[in-house]
């Protein structure tokens, strides 16, 4: 299965699951056709459970729906629509408001209440427009920089998997990718209650120079010195990282799909710091940092110059 394939059964279970908000999971909808045999998979192996729960006098083993009509009804189901919707062609309206990152990009948004929001490759921002009553609240996914508007009447409220950020007004990242391991929050300015739904011992306040690190797999979390948030400045940096994270990150930073061939490779972690260095010159840098710049087999690691998943929609 390729690496797209596996990212969207992965997301499509994890929102099967309860593990991330319907926003996330709708916005992950968008990027993928629904010729993806991932997702069709997927759901068609929950569609019987689906239907029984909400129309259980519907679902017969002689009156099962073709393959795409499952999915199609699946989908609606799952997200609140009534399957009325589905034959009679009924659009559900939608203030959800967007912005992505594809891999290989970085960008920036200005909110409807001034907030800054910087989005590092791969990410994904989304909220209904704030209303008075309800607050500011946004769901998130990837690497994010915000510098919030202060607002005492509205906290501004991010959701991100299992983690909770809660602020009124400063300055802080947001590490927060589904294919890693960990999120971390970073605070430059100001403070930020960072607590979690699954992980009930998690409500911690970080102040300036403070960083939370929370391993998604055990619920455990350490709180530390902040290290310097540099990608905003354009600078690759790694500090003690494992080679697989590495890698997954130098596939967001420059848009290409990398396959290691020298397997040793993955006993290294990684520290430095890399401005201005494009994709070939990096893999020089890891072989000379592996005292591999001599080595027989000089490609340790191949370029494929596929298109990344994750393109933004403008």
């Amino acid at each position: 299965m390729s690496n797209t394939n596996r990212d969207i059964k992965a997301l499509t279970e994890r929102y099967l699951k309860g593990e991330i908000s319907r926003a996330e999971f709708e916005l992950m909808l968008e990027e993928f056709s629904s010729e993806s045999q991932a997702v069709e998979e997927v759901l068609q192996d929950h569609f019987e459970q689906v239907m029984d729960a909400y129309h259980p006098a519907q679902t017969t083993p002689q009156h099962r729906l073709a393959p795409w009509m499952a999915v199609a009804a699946s989908l609606l189901l799952l997200l609140g629509i009534g399957a009325g919707v589905l034959f009679f062609g009924a659009q559900p309206s939608s203030e959800l408001v967007s912005h992505q990152t594809a891999y290989g990009e970085q960008s920036d948004y200005i909110l409807e209440d001034s907030s800054h929001v910087y989005l590092n490759a791969g990410s994904t921002l989304a909220y209904e427009p704030f209303k008075p009553e309800k607050g500011r609240v946004v769901t998130f996914q990837g690497e994010g920089f915000f510098d919030i508007f202060r607002d005492v009447s509205r906290p501004f409220t991010i959701h991100s998997g299992e983690m909770d950020i809660q602020v009124l007004g400063t300055a802080f990242n947001v590490e927060a990718y589904p294919e890693e391991d960990f999120y971390r929050v970073t605070v430059t300015e100001g403070k930020v209650a960072v607590s979690s739904h699954s992980i009930p011992n998690l409500s911690e306040t970080l102040t300036k120079g403070q960083s939370i690190v929370i391993q998604k797999d055990s619920g455990s979390y350490r709180v530390e010195a902040a290290a310097e948030i540099l990608w905003k400045a354009r600078i690759l940096a790694f500090d003690k990282t494992p080679f697989d994270q590495v890698i997954r990150k130098m596939e967001r930073w420059y848009g290409v799909e990398l396959e290691v061939v020298d397997s040793s490779l993955y006993k290294l972690t990684l520290n430095g710091r890399f401005a201005d260095k494009d994709v070939h010159e990096m893999i020089r840098a890891i072989a000379f940092l592996a005292n591999k710049e001599h080595t027989q087999n000089p490609e340790l690691i191949k370029i494929n110059p596929l298109p990344m998943k994750h393109q933004t929609n403008r």
